[in-house]
């Protein structure tokens, strides 16, 4: 049978709150952030990597990583993961979360993962 993975949006309207998750794939993060990426002459849109998230090198290494820390989470459609840490800089839990993923300053660690937020408050999770 197949698997039914959830949108991320999904996970926030069942949550009832703002949710972490992780984006995987260099261009596939450009794209999702509307940056413009192209490819010789073409310009490439999401159907052109939407596979992309199952070669960033990257991804176990995070994925194992979480699981290291005991941080759980859960894989998303389209490759995006779930990640079960409230959005609170004071939590532990948090605070290994973003040393995983981002350096002091906010910025990436790995160029194919991209660490964000989806509150509750947006288009996306609020059912509108």
């Amino acid at each position: 049978m197949p698997q039914v993975l959830p949108e991320v949006r999904d996970i926030v309207q069942q949550k009832k709150r703002g949710v972490l998750f992780v984006m995987f794939g260099e261009l596939t993060i450009k794209l999702r952030l509307h940056e413009p990426v192209s490819e010789g002459d073409a310009e490439l849109d999401l159907f052109d990597v939407w596979d992309e998230w199952e070669t960033t090198p990257n991804r176990m290494k995070v994925l194992k990583s979480l699981d290291e820390l005991g941080i759980s989470w859960q894989q998303c459609y389209g490759g995006d993961v779930y990640i079960d840490v409230p959005y609170d800089a004071s939590l532990p839990a948090y605070q290994k979360l973003a040393a995983l993923l981002e350096f002091v300053d906010g910025s990436r660690i790995f160029p194919d993962v991209q660490f964000c937020y989806m509150p509750f408050e947006s288009k996306y999770g609020s059912g509108e």
